[in-house]
């Protein structure tokens, strides 16, 4: 695996869950903006971006974390 996770195995499968909700997040917020078939698609899209972004500090502090000795 990646050396990301070195140190705590068991949250790995939780980091990349993470990240793949918040790859989606991007992909239908952006493709909701682009496609703009009418106000409430491109508030959606806004809103999934907004969300995948409220994640992104979860994301860094789960690695931070996952560097320290567990003990």
């Amino acid at each position: 695996m990646l050396k990301i996770f070195n140190n705590d195995k068991t949250t790995a499968k939780d980091e990349v869950v993470l990240m793949i909700f918040v790859a989606i997040c991007f992909l239908i917020g952006v493709a909701g903006i682009i496609w703009q078939y009418n106000t409430s698609t491109t508030v959606f899209g806004v809103l999934c971006i907004v969300t995948g972004v409220m994640f992104i500090p979860s994301i860094v502090w789960r690695l931070h974390e996952n560097y320290k000795e567990n003990k």
